[in-house]
């Protein structure tokens, strides 16, 4: 085994017996304080001394990736989200389509919509300015923590932001994985990290509170199986190839500026090296537009590096296309266009739309869990107006992912109805079941119609 620096000087003072033993005094003394922690001591094999401070690979009691993984990943995808233009276009689209024109939402009652409204409007909150900035943190990092801190006077609850790369470990339900119980923050100095409580519903029978959520922090991700308790950013399967293609494109660029650079090749006839080397002091590089004046013993020439003419672009599309099918994204949405028609990147939409409505609806059941939880704490701190028996019910819109196609929709309509007439005269359907085709038709464009039917007619009359 090759000694490392710090062992040869310590065997150099001490001696290399002396040395030995206390390397075996400091391993020992080091086994004895990884016994003591409950996760080593689970994940340690302890049939072989040798194998004494690993963890086995099938062992493991979660799908989280190791700590120093993702840290990493961390780092690597905001390093991306930052200097690549595409993995930036990638989870800036994402927070586009997602939160497009804001989120509204409205309670049944008024002193409920109240409370969400002040929390909304907070300036620390500041949702209707920071819900793209969130949405786009979530993909960046897989995952979003806000502690809160709650007014005892009127449950008025303010959201922190605490960074994912600051949090040691999630705890769990000892029995359940999926119910995540404490975020560990990282310490300073060796010191003990803050613990948070993950908010959640009460649910002891005894409590004071049952029913309703408590705990001090949000803990929201995406992008992980169940049995695992951190997320993981859009970008993480991605990373490589984008950097790959970076790379690539980068390598294009080098090489089509080698294509432009030349230089002179000077056939000086029938002079010596000393003659050469003074020709060349008295020189210079001809400029643009410079008049140049020879007998026949000089001849001047531009030499360019034949590099050979090579189409990359099919290269290059072929990267790209990877990068896309993996994030979800037809090519057409990336300066991808040619030999697309309108038919087919209607085609190639509707996977992107499912996803895309993936994600909205992970936002917004993280936007209900927030709203129950300020709900429950107003009650809780006894804001006026609220009580137990309140209506605690609210309705969240999303904006919608893609704008209506008035002229295709109304274009269809006809053609609807002029079937739906000719289906009418010849008694195939009644007037009721062509209303109610009509109505739905209108609703697609976004409209409501109200109809009085045949058989509502009908009961009217009877009561005459």
């Amino acid at each position: 085994m090759v000694k490392g620096i710090r062992q040869r000087v310590g065997e150099a003072i001490i001696g290399q017996s002396r040395m030995k033993s206390l390397s075996n005094e400091v391993k020992k003394d080091v086994l004895k304080e990884l016994k003591k922690d409950k996760k080593f001591s689970e994940s340690t094999p302890r049939d072989k001394e040798e194998d004494q401070g690993y963890r086995s690979i099938t062992d493991l009691k979660t799908r989280d990736l190791s700590p120093l993984t993702q840290e990493r990943m961390f780092e690597i995808c905001f390093f991306l989200y930052d200097t690549n233009p595409f993995a930036h276009r990638i989870l800036e689209m994402t927070k586009d389509f997602v939160v497009g024109e804001g989120i509204t939402f409205q309670a049944k009652d008024d002193n409920v919509q109240e409370v969400l409204q002040d929390f909304w409007d907070d300036p620390v909150n500041a949702w209707d300015l920071k819900q793209g900035q969130r949405i786009l943190e979530l993909g960046l990092y897989g995952e979003q923590f806000y502690p809160t801190a709650v007014n005892d006077v009127d449950g008025k609850v303010k959201m922190g932001y605490l960074d994912p790369q600051s949090v040691a470990e999630i705890k769990t339900d000892p029995d359940n994985v999926e119910i995540l119980e404490t975020v560990v923050k990282k310490g300073m100095g060796g010191e003990k990290g803050k613990e948070y409580d993950v908010i959640a519903m009460d649910d002891g029978r005894e409590s004071e509170t049952q029913g309703k959520m408590v705990g001090n922090i949000f803990a929201f991700a995406i992008n992980k199986v169940a049995n695992s308790t951190r997320g993981r950013s859009d970008l993480f399967c991605l990373a490589d190839w984008i950097d790959g293609y970076d790379q690539f494109l980068f390598n294009r660029l080098e090489r089509s500026h080698l294509m432009n650079v030349f230089l002179w090749d000077v056939e000086l006839r029938g002079m010596k090296q000393k003659d050469i080397d003074k020709w060349l002091r008295d020189q210079s590089v001809p400029k643009p537009g410079s008049v140049r004046a020879h007998n026949e013993f000089v001849n001047w020439k531009a030499l360019v590096p034949d590099l050979g003419a090579h189409d990359a672009s099919e290269e290059a599309k072929l990267f790209r296309n990877q990068i896309l099918g993996g994030a979800g994204i037809p090519p057409h949405w990336y300066a991808g266009g040619e030999g697309i028609t309108r038919a087919t990147a209607l085609e190639m939409a509707t996977p992107v739309m499912k996803r895309l409505k993936t994600r909205q609806r992970y936002f917004k059941y993280m936007i209900t869990h927030i709203f129950k939880y300020v709900i429950d704490q107003a009650i809780i701190n006894g804001k006026v107006g609220l009580t137990e028996k309140v209506d605690k019910s609210f309705v969240i819109g999303m904006p919608k992912l893609l704008e209506k196609d008035f002229y295709t929709l109304s274009l269809g309509m006809k053609f609807v109805m002029e079937a739906m007439t000719t289906a009418v005269e010849k008694k195939w359907v009644g007037e009721d079941s062509a209303k109610r085709i009509f109505a739905e038709l209108m609703e697609r464009l976004g409209l409501e119609v109200g109809f009085v039917m045949e058989d509502e007619k009908k009961g009217e009359k009877d009561e005459d």
